[in-house]
Protein backbone atom coordinates (compact mmCIF):
# COMPACT_ATOMS: atom_id res chain seq x y z
CA UNK A 1 0.00 0.00 0.00
CA UNK A 2 1.78 3.21 -1.22
CA UNK A 3 -0.61 5.34 1.38
CA UNK A 4 0.47 3.63 4.04
CA UNK A 5 4.36 3.62 3.49
CA UNK A 6 4.06 7.53 2.65
CA UNK A 7 2.26 8.31 5.61
CA UNK A 8 4.49 6.26 7.75
CA UNK A 9 7.76 7.24 6.71
CA UNK A 10 6.34 11.09 6.94
CA UNK A 11 6.66 13.03 10.11
CA UNK A 12 3.35 15.10 9.40
CA UNK A 13 -0.10 14.89 7.70
CA UNK A 14 -1.30 18.44 6.84
CA UNK A 15 -4.63 18.28 6.00
CA UNK A 16 -6.82 21.68 4.82
CA UNK A 17 -10.84 20.58 4.18
CA UNK A 18 -12.23 22.76 1.53
CA UNK A 19 -15.12 20.71 1.33
CA UNK A 20 -18.06 21.14 -1.15
CA UNK A 21 -20.09 17.51 -1.25
CA UNK A 22 -22.66 18.01 -3.51
CA UNK A 23 -23.83 14.76 -3.45
CA UNK A 24 -25.93 15.55 -0.56
CA UNK A 25 -29.20 17.30 -0.30
CA UNK A 26 -30.67 19.82 1.45
CA UNK A 27 -29.22 21.51 5.08
CA UNK A 28 -26.24 19.01 4.39
CA UNK A 29 -25.52 20.75 0.66
CA UNK A 30 -25.81 24.35 2.10
CA UNK A 31 -23.57 23.42 5.13
CA UNK A 32 -20.75 21.98 2.40
CA UNK A 33 -20.70 25.16 0.60
CA UNK A 34 -19.58 26.39 -2.82
CA UNK A 35 -18.19 23.99 -5.00
CA UNK A 36 -14.35 24.78 -5.42
CA UNK A 37 -14.44 24.06 -9.10
CA UNK A 38 -17.28 25.53 -10.00
CA UNK A 39 -20.41 23.25 -11.66
CA UNK A 40 -18.05 20.46 -12.86
CA UNK A 41 -17.16 19.29 -9.11
CA UNK A 42 -19.62 17.43 -6.68
CA UNK A 43 -16.86 15.75 -4.95
CA UNK A 44 -15.22 17.36 -1.57
CA UNK A 45 -12.31 18.62 -2.08
CA UNK A 46 -8.60 18.50 0.24
CA UNK A 47 -5.52 19.83 0.23
CA UNK A 48 -2.97 17.15 1.46
CA UNK A 49 0.90 17.62 1.97
CA UNK A 50 3.12 15.05 3.44
CA UNK A 51 6.01 16.42 5.30
CA UNK A 52 9.07 15.03 5.72
CA UNK A 53 11.49 16.17 8.24
CA UNK A 54 14.45 13.92 9.53
CA UNK A 55 15.39 15.70 12.38
CA UNK A 56 11.97 15.27 14.18
CA UNK A 57 11.14 12.41 16.10
CA UNK A 58 7.12 12.57 15.20
CA UNK A 59 6.29 10.28 12.52
CA UNK A 60 3.02 9.97 11.22
CA UNK A 61 1.08 12.84 13.24
CA UNK A 62 -1.92 14.03 11.78
CA UNK A 63 -2.99 17.64 11.34
CA UNK A 64 -6.26 18.94 9.71
CA UNK A 65 -8.41 21.86 9.62
CA UNK A 66 -11.45 22.23 8.65
CA UNK A 67 -12.48 25.37 6.62
CA UNK A 68 -15.87 26.08 7.88
CA UNK A 69 -19.60 25.94 6.98
CA UNK A 70 -21.68 27.63 4.70
CA UNK A 71 -18.37 29.50 2.95
CA UNK A 72 -18.72 30.24 -1.04
CA UNK A 73 -16.15 29.05 -3.32
CA UNK A 74 -14.48 32.68 -2.82
CA UNK A 75 -14.29 32.35 1.06
CA UNK A 76 -12.80 29.56 1.07
CA UNK A 77 -10.48 30.80 -1.30
CA UNK A 78 -9.79 33.81 0.93
CA UNK A 79 -9.50 31.54 3.41
CA UNK A 80 -6.58 29.21 1.72
CA UNK A 81 -5.02 32.41 0.61
CA UNK A 82 -4.91 33.81 4.32
CA UNK A 83 -3.34 30.40 5.64
CA UNK A 84 0.09 31.34 4.32
CA UNK A 85 1.82 28.43 5.62
CA UNK A 86 0.77 25.46 6.82
CA UNK A 87 1.58 26.25 11.04
CA UNK A 88 -1.91 27.08 10.63
CA UNK A 89 -3.21 23.94 10.78
CA UNK A 90 -2.93 22.36 13.94
CA UNK A 91 -5.79 20.60 14.99
CA UNK A 92 -5.47 16.83 14.98
CA UNK A 93 -8.14 14.77 13.70
CA UNK A 94 -9.70 12.25 16.09
CA UNK A 95 -10.23 8.66 14.57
Amino acid sequence: MVFGNVWQKSSALYIFHLRGNQKTSGELSRKEGGKLFGSGSRAPIAITLFVKNPDSKNRGQILFHDVGDYLSREDKLQKLIEFKSIQGITEKKAG
